[in-house]
């Protein structure tokens, strides 16, 4: 290391010299003169080799820091207990599976609710059929002894009505039609 207290009497007497405050004889002049570059010259050498240390030793961390930093992140996970790794594996596997079937289940119920609604239209529909026949074949029936009172009666459909009506007030046939 460096002893500063020389270095900085060094500098001052250098720049004491060169100023002219200091008076030294002229042949011990040149020899002081010369011991005083050499001083400063040794001076600079070691701030120029103190600065290359820093340097070398800020690129040394950078690079340290660096290494350390891919060493962590190649670190190779090492399982111990591979037993647990493949208990969780397998729970894992369950509960995809058990996802699956839940929305299988729920693809199905609207699949079966959607059957529902049109089996019920058909059947509605079904019903308004049947009905609807019902009614059509009491009207054909009730033609059907229409037309067999007038060829009994052999009247025309206006004493046939007039007859109806008599039937109706009598009340003893019900409606003949």
């Amino acid at each position: 290391m460096w002893n500063w207290s020389s270095v900085f009497s060094a500098i001052t007497v250098a720049s004491n010299l060169a100023s002219g405050y200091l008076q030294i004889p002229s042949e011990s002049k040149a020899q002081e003169i010369a011991k005083l570059q050499h001083a400063l010259h040794a001076t600079q050498i070691q701030i120029y080799e103190a600065n290359a240390k820093v340097i070398k030793e800020l690129e040394e961390a950078r690079k340290a820091i660096e290494e350390d930093y891919l060493v962590v992140k190649e670190t190779p996970i090492i399982i111990q207990d591979t037993k647990k790794v493949d208990t969780l594996t397998a729970k894992v596997d369950n509960l995809k599976i058990n996802r699956e079937e839940k929305m299988a289940v729920e693809e199905s119920g609207s699949k079966v609710a959607d059957v529902t609604n049109k089996s019920e239209d058909i059947y509605l529909t079904l019903m308004y059929l049947r009905l609807t026949k019902d009614v059509h074949q009491e009207f054909m029936s009730m033609l059907k002894r229409r037309l067999a009172w007038k060829k009994v009666l052999k009247i025309s459909n206006l004493q046939f009505l007039r007859f109806n009506e008599c039937m109706n007030l009598s009340g003893l046939f019900g409606t003949v039609y």
